[in-house]
């Protein structure tokens, strides 16, 4: 029988326990400085091994995590539990603030309006959301060795703006939007050379493909056109953007 695709890949070793690093240490700073006075106790809904959740419960907070993969779990050091983020085993109004960093776009369609509810359900003040930002899903594509199966190497599905942003709950009311860490954009040309015409994947040790569950091992293999595009990309200026957007939701009727 084969395994579930989504815990295999989460359960690898090599993923978890690797110290943040320039933009994702900034990120994880950023998250920090955006929690509201006053805030005790949080959740963290995909809480993965710790990173940030780790980091409060030494400042002090009252924390718990959550997470699908048990691996990643074995590096949290508060309260932690092993659970789906569409399924949360607390009450009503549990937590001050529920922390979401880097999960939403992960989720297939019922998991993610699920979540949603639940993590409105579950918070007594506020909501914290980190998503990359605009995000070109193909950019981040390999393709199996085994059966041609091409996939996003980090199981991205969708990608957030501010409108995204505005819309995710009912309950909850966008307080504010921060952005975090900036990168070049790819623009017209990047796109048509390196994808459209050059049909180009990224490399990926970790990817487990979703079709036939075999561990993907794919090496980068440049065409004419890529390697315009990979010369083209150093060598032009480009736009810059965040690579992460965040917002801080507080629920309807609070006064902040």
């Amino acid at each position: 029988m084969m395994k579930d695709n989504k815990i295999s890949y989460y359960e690898q070793p090599e993923l978890w326990g690797n110290k943040p690093r320039g933009a994702e240490l900034e990120r994880v700073n950023a998250i920090i400085s955006k929690i509201p006075a006053g805030t005790k106790t949080i959740l963290e809904v995909g809480c993965g091994d710790g990173v940030l959740i780790n980091r409060l419960q030494k400042k002090g907070f009252n924390c718990t995590g959550i997470d699908v993969s048990k691996e990643a779990l074995s590096h949290v050091v508060c309260k932690k539990h092993l659970m789906s983020s569409d399924r949360l085993n607390f009450n009503d109004k549990s937590f001050d603030m529920i922390l979401c960093s880097e999960v939403l776009e992960h989720l297939p369609v019922n998991t993610y309006e699920k979540t949603l509810k639940e993590l409105e359900r579950v918070s007594r003040e506020y909501i914290l959301i980190t998503t990359p930002y605009k995000e070109f899903l193909r950019a981040s594509f390999t393709k199996c060795n085994y059966c041609a199966t091409t996939y996003h190497i980090y199981k991205h599905i969708r990608w957030f703006d501010e409108i995204k942003f505005r819309n995710l709950f009912n309950r909850f009311k966008l307080k504010e939007l921060f952005y975090m860490s900036v990168c070049k954009k790819l623009n017209y040309i990047d796109i048509l050379l390196r994808y459209r015409l050059g049909n180009f994947y990224i490399n990926s040790n970790h990817g487990i493909c979703p079709a036939c569950f075999f561990k993907n091992n794919h090496k980068r293999r440049y065409n004419l056109f890529s390697m315009a595009a990979a010369l083209l990309f150093r060598i032009i200026p480009h736009k810059k953007q965040a690579h992460w957007i965040g917002g801080l939701f507080v629920k309807t009727g609070h006064l902040f």
